[in-house]
């Protein structure tokens, strides 16, 4: 037999029409599928392993009954990560989540970079809830979240803030600062504009965000890649679709021969393709350089 992982908790709880559900956390092989923290729920004949984005710190089953002297009729179960905190649905089939109402995965992948905005127009924040309303991931539980309890502060700023971060995966996140709490507005995947292709191993995030730039009263926004790419994207309220086309434009360097200095040939960082399809977006047009290689302009309409 296979060397399995320790088993770190394990809950059974009964049913009152059907059969009990067992739910444990560890307890896989350490091949390559075992490596990802999951959880496993076994329900009479049927096994399911629930895998989780990252590690799992402590996991509860809510039931109708906290006493477990009575048919407890578990619901649901809150899985403590080490990055966040996820509600599983066990009324439901395939044991979807429950979207969480104040998500706060920040470190959904790692922030390489942060913009801060203060006073910002008055309109700017509603215009990122607008586009951002239509971004709703599917896949999640259609009943409402359950855990209830606790308030939040009602204390707000007297003036609008906003908060951007810029990701290793080439995502950027715009979130509202403004109340006690961060509330994501609108999510941005810049490297759906690139080809997704084999790089060396030295730069292993390829799309990383390195330097963001946002003006609030034209809504231009510029981002600088790790790559040395550069994009320049402009807000628009509606989805378009549009062809990107862009310009590549060589660098040329001056090499002074009266000036001494030890000689070093600077390896060159390697470039994106852009993809050749047209992109569907609601944040509107954007240009973008490759500063050690090429600049690309692009347009979205």
């Amino acid at each position: 037999m296979d060397p399995c992982k320790p088993i770190t908790k394990v809950e059974w709880k009964s049913v009152r029409n059907g059969e009990s559900f067992v739910v444990f956390s560890g307890g896989l092989t350490y091949d390559k599928a075992g490596r990802t923290p999951s959880l496993t729920v076994i329900h009479g004949k049927t096994t399911t392993v629930l895998e989780m984005e990252h590690n799992i710190v402590d996991f509860l089953c809510l039931c109708e009954t906290p006493f477990p002297s009575e048919v407890q009729e578990p619901y649901a179960i809150v899985v403590l990560l080490q990055n966040d905190l996820v509600v599983v649905d066990l009324t439901s089939n395939g044991y979807p989540c429950f979207e969480n109402p104040c998500p706060m995965d920040i470190h959904e992948s790692p922030v390489t970079c942060i913009l801060y905005l203060a006073d910002c127009p008055t309109d700017l924040v509603p215009a990122f809830y607008s586009v951002g309303a239509r971004q709703k991931r599917g896949g999640f539980s259609e009943k409402e979240w359950p855990i209830k309890g606790g308030q939040w502060g009602t204390a707000t700023q007297s003036y609008p803030e906003m908060v951007i971060t810029g990701h290793a995966d080439g995502s950027v996140k715009f979130w509202d600062a403004s109340a006690m709490t961060l509330q994501v507005l609108y999510k941005l995947k810049t490297a759906k504009i690139f080809e997704k292709h084999k790089l060396k191993e030295a730069n292993e995030d390829p799309f990383a965000i390195e330097k963001m730039a946002l003006c609030p009263e034209s809504r231009g926004f510029c981002i600088a890649g790790v790559s040395g790419h550069v994009i320049l994207f402009r807000f628009s309220k509606n989805e378009t679709v549009a062809e990107i086309p862009y310009l590549d434009v060589s660098i040329v360097y001056e090499i002074y021969e009266d000036v001494e200095s030890p000689e070093f040939e600077y390896p060159a960082a390697p470039g994106l393709t852009m993809r050749n399809f047209s992109q569907h977006s609601s944040i509107g047009s954007a240009s973008s350089s490759d500063e050690g290689k090429s600049k690309v302009r692009l347009s979205r309409r």
